[in-house]
């Protein structure tokens, strides 16, 4: 039965808690009305996906003039060894590049055949 006071005080503290961030906060006007805010800073936006043989991590960089940048690397591992690729961007241009290393896999010639 001490569930329910235990609730009823947590929802209580969540409520005044949300209408005190909004009676703080800068970017709250009255209805009708519209707040700019400067866009000063800098704002990174990172993205990272997990498979069960793979991945991609990714990120934006955004600036006072808009989109500045950026780069992702994304990788797989499969049966006969892995690959990994990326690019990066900047001031309107883009690099990309792969790699790819082959495990596992049988010489062409057999050992020895090419003794000298």
């Amino acid at each position: 039965m001490k569930t329910i006071p235990i609730l009823g005080l947590l929802a209580l503290v969540l409520a005044a808690g949300a209408t005190a961030a909004r009676a703080g906060s800068p970017g709250v006007a009255p209805t009708g009305t519209t707040v700019e805010i400067p866009f000063t800073s800098k704002w990174l936006d990172l993205d990272l996906d997990l498979g069960q043989r793979s991945f991609r991590l990714g990120g934006r960089l955004f600036g006072r003039d808009g989109y500045a940048g950026g780069a992702w690397l994304d990788g797989n591992v499969h049966r006969d060894g892995l690959h990994l690729g990326g690019r990066i961007e900047h001031d309107g241009h883009s690099r990309d590049f792969d790699f790819n290393a082959d495990f596992n896999r049988r010489p062409a010639r057999p050992p020895g055949s090419m003794d000298l």
